[in-house]
């Protein structure tokens, strides 16, 4: 009797101290936030934010660090001063506009600087339409590893005839390359070296040639998903052009962004449910 409990006693202890192999439930090993950009956001935009929020971290740059921003579920609103930006050094991403700092600038500060705990952040401009949360899900799952998910990857050869290369030259090694990135996602890997160039040169370098340049130079991982195809510098899109697997730029009054969405919600055998409760 005495060998059989000892007997059951080492069984137990095996049982106990050998590793599982049971899969535990799934989690996402990859911390991916989502960083959208705009002046003040207007209440269709943090709506549309509190629906990414269920999917994903969610934070929204104000550029007016005076905007009223009411308390939001699962949102963190980014307010921070033009000096303190302008004294990091985070100037000029966004020569396109003539405001310095920009939210772009403001943007990068933040995930290269303030919090550098994401491993991926999709940055994401309010003229921005994107019809469902879950598409952005979609393509991390595609690209998971990918240090620069943008449109394109075009070479200064290849457009000679861009209006900005000059904003690289003698700071960055060619060739240079560019893409619209009004909707991109970047790796911890590419934040962490566009800090280290804004801590010798002073500076940022246009975001449409910053990032595609330094991934090229440092063979990082580029994925050009054919759901960011729709991504046109300018363009009118309209209500019978769009369709819930791509993201469209530019739709710059939110009020249509959200007459699109409701629509195609409204399509059978549509995956744009989670925004058929926005008024």
């Amino acid at each position: 009797m005495k060998g059989y409990i000892l007997m059951a006693l080492l069984f137990l202890v095996i049982y106990i101290t050998i590793p599982t192999t049971q899969a535990e439930p799934f989690e996402n090993s990859k911390k991916t936030v989502i960083c959208l950009m705009c002046v003040c956001p207007n209440e269709i935009v943090m709506k549309f934010a509190g629906r990414i929020s269920k999917l994903y971290k969610t934070y929204i740059v104000c550029d007016d660090i005076q905007c009223q921003t009411p308390p939001y579920p699962d949102i963190e609103f980014i307010k921070i001063s033009d000096e303190e930006v302008v004294n990091g050094g985070y100037t000029k991403s966004n020569i396109a506009i003539s405001k310095v700092p920009s939210a772009w600038d403001k943007a990068l500060y933040y995930f290269c600087r303030k919090d550098t705990s994401p491993d991926y952040v999709w940055f994401i401009e309010e003229d921005v339409f994107v019809p469902r949360a879950s598409l952005l899900s979609d393509i991390d799952a595609k690209y998971p590893d990918a240090d620069l998910i943008a449109k394109q990857h075009v070479s200064q050869s290849e457009d000679p005839e861009f209006g900005w290369w000059f904003d690289a030259e003698g700071s960055m090694k060619k060739p240079l390359y560019r893409s619209l990135v009004c909707a991109a996602r970047l790796s911890r890997e590419l934040l962490t070296k566009i800090n280290a160039f804004v801590n010798t040169h002073g500076r940022l370098v246009f975001i449409e040639i910053i990032f595609n340049t330094i991934v090229h130079h440092d063979k990082m991982k580029l994925a050009m998903p054919n759901e960011l195809s729709t991504i046109i510098w300018r363009h009118e899109w309209d209500e019978n052009s769009v369709n819930e697997n791509y993201m469209y730029h530019p739709v710059k009054d939110v009020t249509k962004q959200k007459m699109f969405r409701k629509k195609l919600s409204q399509l059978p055998n549509s995956n744009v449910e989670e925004f058929r409760n926005i008024q």
